[in-house]
């Protein structure tokens, strides 16, 4: 059996698909969506539509606009919620980052410090060996005379 023609509500959803697709409703778009109809019923029809006048929804259609809201809000909630969270993490990495950077140069600081003591500390135990050394030679000399 045939289709018995077309309606508003087929326009309407045609309509409201191409749009949340991205694409501009066109009366020729939305004949091609549909697969069917006049070009001057669907201007008629989208008329109405651009004008804001409500579309009669069959109850399963109502329905489902419902579910389709109602998910879209709660995708929207979550992705709020997410954005928010990845904000918070984002913002905690530079800040340990930040303070990572800081105790690095800190250690290196220490560092740097470490090995000039180190360095003078090596002098004076070659000066205190050379010293060692002389007296040795010193009492060994005294042991002989």
């Amino acid at each position: 059996m045939g289709r018995l023609g077309l309606t508003r509500e087929d326009v309407d959803y045609a309509y409201r698909v191409l749009v949340k697709q991205g694409v501009y409703p066109s009366a020729a778009r939305i004949r091609e969506f549909i697969g069917s109809g006049s070009i001057g019923t669907i201007h008629n029809f989208l008329r109405d539509i651009r004008r804001g006048e409500p579309v009669p929804l069959n109850e399963s259609e109502g329905i489902i606009v419902a579910i389709d809201n109602a998910v879209s809000e709660a995708v929207v909630a979550d992705a709020s919620a997410i954005n928010q969270d990845l904000r918070g993490l984002v913002t905690e990495f530079v800040a340990t980052t930040d303070h990572m950077h800081k105790l690095s140069k800190k250690i290196m600081a220490e560092l740097l410090h470490s090995e000039s003591e180190l360095r003078q500390k090596e002098l004076e135990l070659a000066k205190a060996q050379a010293q060692i050394q002389s007296l040795q030679k010193m009492m060994l000399h005294f042991k002989m005379n």
